[in-house]
Parts: structure tokens; C-alpha cells; sequence
């Protein structure tokens, strides 16, 4: 098993059983936060291991730097926390580990919505991450993420950017209208990427480069492929030495709904492995057409069958298994 893979598998593990631990703890308190009179950051500072913090009204708050372990921020599907002060910072701030910050109405940051780093570790679930001034989350540095069924909108630069080593589980996400990508994984990253929706970024919809590796996957309903629509660059891209496995064929805008370069650009450096279904059937205003990568026009190119795609491709590791 590959380093990479393993890692994904780690942090999945990880999750699972600190959220476990968590429910398990007797001593964990829960701290009631209403923005109206009280602050996060406050709260954090009294705050201990395993304390749950549940939060209501608008927050303005200068960063919530959260280094303490199995912290959970729940907004209550209505709570917003904004930025407030002159210098431009990353307004939720997680070194600590197993954090979780989950069903924020709004969370727009100066800088970055929510950051991931130095080898901390969270789930980011349920919240609206929008108009922050650079990235909606990033997760940087040896941190890792697992991030998943947030709207990600708005935001002055990628979506989500995983970098420097950081590690994320992408699924179920909605990432639309960020002025950069809709996803960057890059400097040596690794993140595993499913069920997404994609769509009205300016620049790529996924972008892989310097040396990272990402699975594009999917799965049976109510699960599926990324959605690719609508984005101002390509679909996806890969290039710089980095991998890019595709396990189950996405879905990519035609006509008016069609990604403003191509379906993808996959360059010489770029490797690229097929597996499963990955070639198998892709949505086509309404009808159902077989597709493969072609490395030479950079894009996915429609062929009549699944037999035509690998006899007349060459350059690509088939799986089938």
C-alpha cells in the first residue's frame, strides 16, 4: 500500500475513533456562547480537552485560534462568526487535534475562513464558508481535514487549497464562484476527492500540481461523482509531478453549462491511473456516452465503446478490478 493511501486511511481512523472518544468522556462540558455579550475566544481560553462549545447569534471575533484537542464549535445551523479588526488574519485558526467545527450559517474571514495547520487535525462539516479575502479553508503544513457538506461560495481566491504536506477527505461538498479554483492540492498534498458539486469557479474546478496526489472516486446513491460545470478554466488539471487516480468517471458540463478550457488537462508529468469504472459511463445531457483521457488533446475525448478507448489510447494504467 502506498504511503499516500495509507496516510487517508490513518486519518480516517483517526476520526472515527476520537469522535468516539469524545462521546465517551464523562468530564467534557458544554459551553453555551451567545455572540450578543459573549466571545468565542473567551470561551476557548476556559475551554478544556473534549469541551463542546454551542454558539448563537452573529460572532465578530479577531481569530478563534483553537490549539486545544477534541474541540467542538457548533453553530446550531443559524450562529455566523465574521472578522473584525484592521489586519487581515485567518479567522478560525486549528492546531490542535480532532477538532470539529460544524453548522455555521456564515463564516468569512479577512484572510481565510478556516485554516488547518501545523499538525492539527479537524472535520469541518454542515457550514457556509463564504467571501473570506483569500482561501474559504485551507489546510496546510501536516494538518488534516476531513471536510464535508459545507456550501464554500464567494471566497477572493481557490475554494479549498490543501498544501504543504496537508492531508483532506473532500466529499459532499457544494465549492461554486471563487475567484481562484474551486480546488488546489499542491506542495507535496494528498487529498481524496468525492460527491461534490463544482461549478462557477473563475479558474479550474480541481487542480493538481508540485508533486501531490488526489482520487477522484465516487459511489452508489445517494452518493456519486464530482459535478464539474461551469468553471472558467479546465475541469480538472494535473501537471508538475502529480498523480491523479480516477476511480469512477465524473461528470462534466456540455453546452451551456461546459467548463470554459476543456474537460481536463493532464500534461506529460501527470500520472494517471484508471481504475474500475473510471471510464465508464458519463451523463450527457441526458444520454449516456463512454469517455476516456486523452493525453495528447489534454481533455476527455467521447468514443463510441469501453473496448475503442483502450485499444486506440496508449500511455495509460488500465485496472479493471
Amino acid at each position: 500500500m502506498s504511503k499516500f493511501w495509507l496516510r487517508l486511511k490513518i486519518l480516517s481512523a483517526v476520526f472515527i475513533g476520537s469522535f468516539y472518544l469524545v462521546l465517551s468522556q464523562s468530564m467534557a462540558a458544554t459551553i453555551t456562547v451567545n455572540c450578543s455579550s459573549q466571545t468565542i475566544e473567551n470561551a476557548l481560553f476556559s475551554a478544556v480537552d473534549g469541551d463542546r462549545i454551542e454558539v448563537s447569534g452573529t460572532c465578530t471575533e479577531t481569530a478563534v485560534k483553537i490549539d486545544k484537542n477534541r474541540i467542538t464549535l457548533d453553530g446550531g445551523g443559524s450562529a455566523t462568526i465574521e472578522h473584525s479588526g484592521s489586519s487581515p488574519r485567518n479567522l478560525i485558526q486549528i492546531t490542535g487535534l480532532n477538532v470539529r467545527i460544524e453548522n455555521f450559517a456564515s463564516i468569512t474571514g479577512s484572510r481565510v475562513g478556516i485554516s488547518v495547520g501545523l499538525g492539527g487535525s479537524a472535520r469541518i462539516t454542515n457550514n457556509t464558508v463564504n467571501n473570506s479575502g483569500s482561501h474559504g479553508i485551507l489546510v496546510a503544513d501536516n494538518g488534516a481535514a476531513s471536510i464535508d457538506g459545507n456550501t464554500i461560495d464567494g471566497n477572493g481566491f481557490h475554494g479549498i487549497r490543501i498544501a504543504r504536506n496537508g492531508a483532506a477527505q473532500i466529499f459532499d461538498n457544494t465549492i461554486t464562484n471563487n475567484a481562484g479554483l474551486g480546488i488546489h492540492i499542491a506542495d507535496s498534498s494528498s487529498g481524496e476527492i468525492r460527491t461534490n458539486t463544482i461549478t462557477g469557479n473563475s479558474s479550474d474546478g480541481i487542480l493538481v500540481s508540485s508533486s501531490s496526489a488526489i482520487r477522484l472516486s465516487g459511489g452508489p446513491p445517494p452518493n456519486g461523482p464530482n459535478i464539474l460545470e461551469n468553471n472558467g478554466g479546465f475541469g480538472i488539471s494535473c501537471f508538475r509531478n502529480a498523480s491523479l487516480e480516477v476511480s469512477t468517471a465524473q461528470v462534466f458540463g456540455t453546452g451551456a453549462k461546459a467548463n470554459s478550457s476543456g474537460d481536463a488537462f493532464i500534461d506529460e508529468s501527470c500520472g494517471l491511473r484508471l481504475r474500475g469504472t473510471a471510464v465508464g459511463t458519463i451523463e450527457q445531457e441526458g444520454s449516456v456516452t463512454f469517455a476516456c483521457f486523452h493525453l495528447t488533446q489534454g481533455k476527455l475525448r467521447i468514443v463510441d465503446s469501453l473496448d475503442e478507448c483502450k485499444e486506440e489510447e496508449t500511455g495509460l494504467t488500465w485496472d479493471t478490478n
